[in-house]
């Protein structure tokens, strides 16, 4: 439910959980913090109003329903044990964590509101940045103390004074006063500290430029493979043409040898694992638009014991991952033994 509150509150401006309260989200420009030395980025601020616990829509029950591949009834349990859930921390912690999101608590009459957490961003145009602490640049102060200069002996009047040396230009100029060295200390610092704004600077520009790195600096950020995040469909890689040779001998009449050059081969297009489902339902525990990371992921569930396969799906293009060839009980049931494996798991009809 968290993760399903999250997307929801990303892309909409309002929302209504039931039993819960309807959340809503407003623009926040970017901020300078001065006394807490923080830099805010652009951001969405969630406010929630737990008297208004009814939708007449149902958005938010059609949404889950439809990600997760559930029915009413299923849907009505999750959300009772969610909402017990939510009730009993903040009964023995003070709070609840919505990920992402911010914090659920309690007023002094009981009444539930969110905290935002500004280490969290729902503003999709933001890129994901972080909250920035600008801080002054601390220049090293000189030991505290007064500095003794040796001074030279008196001389008496026996002594005879030494006659004054001429000191060229170029040996005046050596001597730089301390202000002034500390001063391009100082200035050095500065620019030193410059590089990583300007890099960041550098990096942004070419996400606002380069949409397909847009698409994976997102997936990136919230880790999700699932079918929703996948919109950029590589195109298959090209391969150069083979050319053959073959040497053919006529030995009958002079036994003298003749090259010939084949025509180029052009090579087959690249297929894939496994061709369309056929029949059955199946547990899905990825989707990818590349067979390469499909087969990535296919050993890294190897390796933790989880046998699959990989199927091709023609309507989106994608390589799911998934545990073919079940029943709809079977595959409902597998989906829940694999869960706190792959928490995105979800259950496929046939040919779906």
């Amino acid at each position: 439910m968290d993760n399903h509150i999250r997307q929801l509150l990303s892309e909409e401006n309002r929302l209504t959980v039931p039993q819960l309260g309807t959340f809503a989200t407003h623009h926040i420009t970017a901020q300078i913090l001065k006394d807490e030395g923080v830099i805010l980025p652009p951001r969405k601020q969630v406010t929630l109003d737990d008297t208004e616990q009814e939708d007449s829509s149902n958005a938010f029950q059609n949404y889950v329903i439809k990600t997760e591949k559930i029915g009413v009834d299923e849907f009505n349990q999750s959300l009772k044990a969610y909402i017990n859930k939510i009730n009993e921390q903040i009964s023995q912690y003070g709070l609840y964590e919505i990920p992402g999101v911010g914090y659920l608590k309690r007023n002094a009459e009981g009444k539930l509101l969110i905290e935002n957490n500004t280490d969290y961003n729902l503003l999709n145009t933001a890129y994901g940045l972080p909250k920035l602490y600008a801080r002054p640049v601390q220049v090293a102060s000189p030991p505290k103390g007064k500095s003794v200069k040796d001074e030279p002996a008196q001389q008496t009047t026996a002594q005879k004074q030494p006659a004054p040396t001429k000191t060229s230009k170029k040996e005046s100029t050596v001597n730089v006063p301390a202000d002034e060295q500390s001063h391009n200390s100082t200035d050095k610092v500065w620019w030193l500290s410059m590089i990583p704004l300007i890099m960041l600077f550098i990096f942004l520009i070419y996400l606002m430029v380069d949409e397909t790195a847009q698409l994976q600096f997102r997936a990136w950020i919230s880790g999700d493979y699932q079918e929703q995040i996948i919109t950029d469909i590589p195109s298959e890689e090209s391969t150069d043409n083979i050319s053959i040779d073959e040497n053919t001998n006529n030995s009958n009449a002079d036994n003298s040898t003749a090259t010939e050059l084949t025509p180029k081969i052009q090579p087959e297009p690249m297929q894939p694992a496994i061709t369309e489902s056929k029949g059955g339902y199946m547990v899905v525990l990825g989707s990818l638009s590349k067979e390469s990371a499909a087969e990535k992921l296919q050993k890294e569930l190897a390796a933790k014991g989880i046998q699959t396969e990989i199927v091709y799906n023609s309507e989106r293009k994608t390589y799911r991952i998934a545990i073919t060839g079940l029943s709809e009980a079977a595959a409902k049931s597998k989906r829940e033994e694999l869960l706190p494996v792959v928490p995105t798991a979800w259950v496929a009809k046939p040919n779906q």
